[in-house]
């Protein structure tokens, strides 16, 4: 059998020292995040270009997978896990380090699934109240 090529450990070792370095900067205080924030993040959470759209589906895709609510991000899910006082140790792991990585990703990522519910019902709205106005006696 082959040894292990020191490369490999290299890799493996900087992946490690990454995630502390993220983890340990993403587990201060939470900034602040104001109603500007949402409307903003809600604004734009309706846009973005279609690889970018595929790849929010299918994180929506493995928060479902995961028996998550089916309009949420996997960074919104932990993002409200880890508020909780006895949240779950992953949820609290995973959102320090997003923070690490974007400042303010949790009330960003809920924020953005909200405003992309909302967009949907926007959109859905007349087209429902055309069909109850057509289906009426």
């Amino acid at each position: 059998m082959d040894a292990v090529s020191p490369w490999w450990w290299a890799a493996i070792a900087a992946l490690l020292v990454a995630a502390v370095v993220f983890f340990i900067r993403g587990s201060h205080a939470q900034p602040s995040w104001t109603p500007a924030d949402t409307a903003k993040s809600e604004s734009t959470a309706t846009r973005g270009s279609y690889p970018y759209r595929v790849v929010r589906a299918f994180d929506v895709f493995l928060n479902v997978l995961t028996l998550g609510r089916e309009c949420e991000t996997i960074s919104t899910r932990c993002w409200r896990w880890s508020l909780r006082p006895h949240g779950r140790l992953f949820s609290k792991a995973l959102t320090r380090v997003l923070y690490g990585i974007q400042k303010n990703h949790g009330p960003g990522a809920a924020t953005g699934d909200e405003g992309r519910a909302e967009a949907e019902a926007a959109f859905l709205a007349p087209i429902i109240d055309a069909f109850q106005s057509s289906e009426a006696p």
